[in-house]
């Protein structure tokens, strides 16, 4: 049976009374959505809850995390894996087929910060998806504030077993930098599928004694199931575009870049640019069956467009404005789902922000649904 739209304006809403003076910080941001083809995983508003095709609630509960919460959805009904930093550790929680709540939660990186005298380091988790055969995860890491950063990732098991603690090198630190370096790597991104990571980044180049020919290349590393990085030197995927992202479609990764769109296969073969979409400054992408959700926000202005694995951009060919500050893409039984926070003055006295989530959805034909509460 399918579920329709309109049903889920009953079917999402989570119940909260007033969360008096509220936050805005941490799980009161806008809410997190995954899709693992059998379960839908919310997470939202210090509340979490698994949810069926329907929408009724299988399972809810009160997560403990720490900052920089991910997750990643595993497909064919596998589960789910929560991703955050800790004090000292990455760390991740499992939720398997069976489970309707996750596991306790396990170190995935150890000791990726420090703040001790000649034993500074920091980390920062950049991504995390599901290849296939288990999870990947991505972090930034700097030994000196001022380093560049290396980055590594990750293989975690469905159970949730790290097996790379000490994580897999993708790009290599330069050390220390000037503050305006002539070659910097940034903003890396992360995707997956078909048994095979890749990583995508920024280079800026910044030709000495030639000032105003700063150049940007779009760079690229596969990383096998295996933890083997194919591409250690990194390639140069696109010149003169930068600010990539990159989905797994199903047969081969979809890469965004400015306002063009690319087909890169496993085997590194570059299609395209195939078609063009609007320039916008921020894009996170979702795939549902044949479809990849595009969502792209400026500031408050939020917008998407549907991308069809065999017929390109689908109608209406340009990208339809979703009328709210949607954040937090994932998929659902249905097509998409979008979320974000709506947040109101207080009083004097409360310290905080009272926050509102809601959320809307979009069926893969592109109809929307209405805006509907999450929290109150």
């Amino acid at each position: 049976m399918k579920t329709s739209v309109p049903a889920l304006a009953v079917a999402l809403l989570m119940g909260h009374g007033s969360l008096g003076c509220g936050c805005t910080e941490g799980l009161y941001g806008a809410p997190i959505f995954a899709y693992d083809g059998r379960r839908l995983l919310v997470v939202g508003a210090g509340e979490a809850s698994l949810r069926d095709a329907e929408l009724n609630v299988l399972s809810r509960w009160t997560p403990s995390l720490g900052t920089g919460l991910t997750v990643a959805a595993a497909g064919d009904g596998r589960g789910f894996l929560l991703v955050w930093s800790g004090p000292a550790a990455i760390l991740g929680a499992p939720i398997g087929p069976g489970d309707d709540v996750p596991h306790p939660a396990r170190t995935l990186v150890d000791r990726p910060f420090s703040y001790e005298a000649g034993d500074y380091k920091t980390a920062t988790v950049r991504g995390a998806a599901f290849d296939g055969k288990g999870y990947v995860l991505l972090w930034e890491e700097r030994r000196e504030p001022n380093d560049d950063a290396t980055v590594k990732l990750a293989r975690v098991t469905l159970a949730g077993e790290a097996l790379d603690p000490g994580g897999i090198v993708v790009r290599r630190s330069r050390g220390s930098q000037p503050s305006v370096p002539d070659v910097e790597d940034v903003a890396p991104t992360l995707a997956a599928g078909g048994g095979m990571a890749l990583v995508t980044w920024t280079r800026i180049l910044r030709p000495r004694g030639e000032p105003g020919a700063t150049r940007h290349q779009v760079m690229a590393a596969r990383v096998t199931s295996d933890g083997v990085v194919l591409d250690p030197e990194g390639l140069v995927l696109i010149d003169g575009a930068s600010s990539p992202t990159a989905a797994w479609d199903g047969r081969a990764f979809l890469v965004v870049a400015g306002s063009r769109v690319w087909r890169l296969s496993p085997e590194a073969e570059l299609f395209g640019p195939l078609f063009s979409i609007e320039t916008f400054a921020e894009r996170e992408m979702v795939v549902q069956g044949d479809v990849t959700l595009v969502l792209a926000r400026d500031g408050g202005n939020v917008r998407a467009v549907r991308i069809h694995r065999e017929r390109g951009v689908m109608p209406p060919g340009t990208m339809t404005d979703l009328g709210g500050p949607a954040r937090n893409a994932g998929g659902a039984p249905w097509g998409f789902i979008f979320g974000w926070t709506e947040c109101e003055p207080q009083p004097e006295y409360c310290p905080t922000t009272r926050c509102h989530g809601r959320a809307r959805m979009m069926e893969l034909d592109g109809t929307l649904g209405e805006v509907v509460p999450i929290w109150q």
